[in-house]
This record gives structure tokens, C-alpha cells and sequence, in this order.
């Protein structure tokens, strides 16, 4: 073997292989070509799923409720017309609550989507409504148009720095006509403002060690107050932008259950049969109240910030005084016939509930009157009823504070739809209670 042969050998694995016969041994080798049928089935995929994707999305778009037109709260007072070239503003299509049947479970949508200029800004929200109460009406569950869950946000009092209350003398924001919420609890006296109200969902606070959550609705004008604890757990409620009867809906964060703020109960969901405790609470006049309470906390939040008469994130005193004013109501009824009511459908009155019987006491005209406390019957229990202006009272049984609203009247006879109204007698009873020794 000569030594040219021998250098040819392969002496590793490395070592090229010899070229197949009939190639030229000094031809170069050429590069294998690439497999394109696996790059065609990879095109493929992916458009495929782009193709899917677009469909889920068309079919998702399909199930969601539409934007249907329903009885909304009308314009408080005429619109002006739009400037010169300018393009007048209009307001998101009203909603409905609109079931939804599934496999499993019954659902209710209450927050729909509501897009502008076609980007959505807040997803919709599904409460489970297979358990519910027996007494729940589903046709009463309305939707505000523009409202939505969540749209509210919760003033959490310990997330409040200090101070958070300050005594009533110290607080200078307050106009005499301005409205506080009184709550009595656990030894403890605290004062709301209703402005501060107006801004919030509700106001999550601790009285007497007891965690409490006081919630006002704009619609109906009524404050309540539930205790925060169930048996086994704190509840943390939201709003979820509904209407029942005449009662904002709230939603607990924990079940997703919807809650009644006036009876206090569950409606739907996983807390269907829970109730929570209702304290009294009562409605004063700051003018009427302050001076006989300069010592009692006043929450504070908010109010430094602004001028009197102004309210910082809700609606101005104007607006409020025009809805006031308006004999529209901002919903649909179901018992309320204008026709046949014996009072302005937004006329003050407080409401007492006892042994089966509800009766309604039109504030504003017995304050017109001269009336200041009135003594009367009601399912079979003697009550006496103060009146403290013409859009604030409350009402006692015994000397102790009864869950006597005060509220517009055509929410009262939509909860209590058998219910009668006080006939005022000729003679005044008792002059007006200036300096309360009850309902704090």
C-alpha cells in the first residue's frame, strides 16, 4: 500500500466518507435540502388557531347580553343644547338583569359590559342564583342604567389615617341643613355625614369592638346599618349595581351571594338563609344635632377637603335637590301607581314596621304642622314618632330606637306595598323636639 493510500484511510469517526460511486471524489457535497412540508404544517397550526381564536371570541360576544333598553332614571332637568360644532354627550345604553341558564347553575348578569368607543372597561359579573330565597322576587332585581357592580367603592374607617373622627364642636364643613347618621351601639355614639355617605358604597367601621357596615342609597335616601360578622365569618359587602324593591343590592366578597341591606338577608348564592343584624340608626338635621352633642365623634374623611354645600366624587347639591324635586323615580315600580298614591312618590316619611302592620309618617307635612313627637299604634305596640324637620325623624317604642327608616315614599310602599299612611289629626300634639334625649 503506498503512503498517498494510506493517508486516505479514515483514522476517526470524524473523518468525511468516502463519496458514493459515480461522484467525483473532488466534487464538494452539497447541503441536504430543507424539509419545507414541516414548515407548511407549522403555517397551518397557526392560522388554524388564529381562526379558532376569532371564533370563541364571536361566540363568547354571541352569549353576552345585549344592551336593552329599559325604564331608567330620566333627566332631572331638560338638557342644554349642544354648542357649535360640538356633538351633544349621550349617555351608555340602559341594561337590564338578564338570567342566564347553564348546565349547573342558574346565573343572573348584573354588571353588563359597557364599552366606549369600543373599549370595555369593566367586565361583566355573574352571581349564582341556583340557591336562593324563597321570598326573592327575580323580576324586582333591577339594573341601573350606568350603574354597575363595584362602582362603589367601600370608605374603610381603619385604612383612614388619623384622626379619623373629631368631636362634633371641632367640625366647621357642616351647613345647618346638611344630614348626619346617628349610630348608638355596643356604648358608643358615632356620627356619619351624609355627604361623605353619598361618595362611598357603604362605610366598613368597628363600634363596640362589633364590625359594622353603614350604607346609604342615593335613590331611596335611606341609611342602615348591619353588623359585619355571621356565625363563623366577617362579611365584607360590595356593591353590586342592582335594585330590589326599594333597596340598594350588595354582594359579599367571601360567597358572591347577593344581600338585601334592608331586611338583611341573603337573596342568592351560598349564603341563602344567613341574615345579619340590623342596627337602628337615626337620621338628624346638623343644625338640630351638633348642638347637643358637641362632644360626639364625627368622621371627619372628606370633609376638610371641601367647601360647604360641595360634594367631592358624587353628585353636586344642585343635582340632588333637582332628583329631590322631580316626581320621576329613577326605576321601574311594580306597587307604586302615581295615580292612586296619597303622597308625592319622593316625599320623606319614616317608616315603622311592627306585628304585621307598616305605616308611613309624612314628615314634611307634619313638620309643616307644627308637629314634633306624635304618639300611636301600630300592630298592636305603642309608639311615638319625633319628627325633626321636614326630611328627618325617627321613631321610639319603650324609650328605645326603633328600625324606623327614613326614606322616600315610593321605596317604603315598594317594600311594604299592604301598608298605610298616618292621617294627621287637627290638633297638634306635641311641639317640635329640639333637644333629643333619644335616638341620640
Amino acid at each position: 500500500m503506498s503512503e498517498s493510500e494510506t493517508d486516505a484511510e479514515p483514522k476517526d469517526d470524524l473523518t468525511p466518507a468516502e463519496p458514493e460511486a459515480g461522484e467525483a471524489s473532488g466534487t464538494p457535497q452539497e447541503p441536504v435540502p430543507t424539509d419545507y412540508r414541516r414548515n407548511i404544517w407549522l403555517l397551518v397550526i397557526i392560522v388554524g388557531g388564529v381562526i379558532a381564536a376569532w371564533a370563541l371570541a364571536m361566540l363568547w360576544k354571541a352569549k353576552t347580553p345585549p344592551e336593552i333598553e329599559a325604564l331608567g332614571p330620566p333627566a332631572l332637568a331638560p338638557p342644554a343644547g349642544p354648542s357649535p360644532g360640538r356633538a351633544p354627550r349621550t349617555r351608555p345604553a340602559p341594561v337590564v338583569v338578564r338570567r342566564v341558564i347553564g348546565t349547573e347553575a342558574e346565573m343572573i348578569w348584573a354588571a353588563p359590559a359597557l364599552r366606549t368607543a369600543g373599549v370595555q372597561y369593566r367586565l361583566p359579573r355573574l352571581f349564582d342564583v341556583t340557591q336562593r330565597d324563597p321570598a326573592l322576587d327575580m323580576d324586582a332585581l333591577v339594573a341601573l342604567p350606568g350603574r354597575r357592580a363595584d362602582l362603589g367603592p367601600n370608605l374603610v374607617v381603619g385604612d383612614l389615617p388619623e384622626p379619623r373622627f373629631q368631636p362634633a364642636r371641632t367640625i366647621q364643613a357642616l351647613a345647618p341643613d346638611d344630614r348626619v347618621v346617628v349610630l348608638s351601639y355596643g356604648g358608643e355614639t358615632r356620627a356619619y355625614p351624609v355627604r361623605t355617605l353619598l361618595n362611598y358604597a357603604g362605610i366598613c367601621d368597628r363600634v363596640g369592638q362589633v364590625p359594622v357596615y353603614v350604607c346609604w342609597s342615593r335613590f331611596t335616601q335611606v341609611a342602615r346599618c348591619l353588623v359585619a360578622h355571621l356565625a363563623d365569618r366577617d362579611v365584607q359587602w360590595r356593591d353590586a349595581g342592582l335594585m330590589y324593591y326599594g333597596s340598594d343590592v350588595y354582594y359579599d366578597a367571601e360567597s358572591g351571594s347577593l344581600w338585601d341591606p334592608f331586611s338583611g338577608r341573603a337573596l342568592t348564592g351560598p349564603a341563602t338563609g344567613q341574615a345579619a343584624d340590623l342596627i337602628p340608626v337615626a337620621v338628624w338635621r346638623w343644625g338640630d344635632w351638633q348642638p347637643a352633642h358637641a362632644d360626639t365623634p364625627v368622621l371627619a374623611a372628606e370633609l376638610e377637603a371641601v367647601g360647604v354645600g360641595e360634594i367631592t366624587g358624587g353628585p353636586a347639591p344642585d343635582i340632588l335637590d333637582l332628583y329631590l324635586q322631580s316626581p320621576l323615580v329613577p326605576y321601574r315600580l311594580k306597587h307604586f301607581n302615581p295615580e292612586s298614591s296619597p303622597l308625592a312618590p319622593k316625599a320623606f316619611i319614616v317608616g315603622v314596621a311592627l306585628g304585621g302592620q307598616a305605616r308611613a309618617y309624612p314628615v314634611a307635612e307634619l313638620s309643616g304642622q307644627g308637629f314634633g313627637t306624635l304618639a300611636d299604634s301600630v300592630g298592636g305596640t305603642t309608639v311615638e314618632v319625633h319628627v325633626t324637620s321636614p326630611y328627618t325623624g325617627y321613631a321610639t317604642a319603650e324609650g328605645k330606637l326603633l328600625d324606623a327608616p327614613v326614606m322616600l315614599w315610593f321605596a317604603w310602599q315598594e317594600i311594604h306595598p299592604e301598608g298605610d299612611v298616618y292621617q294627621i289629626p287637627a290638633k297638634r300634639p306635641l311641639p317640635l323636639d329640639a333637644s333629643p334625649t333619644t335616638g341620640q
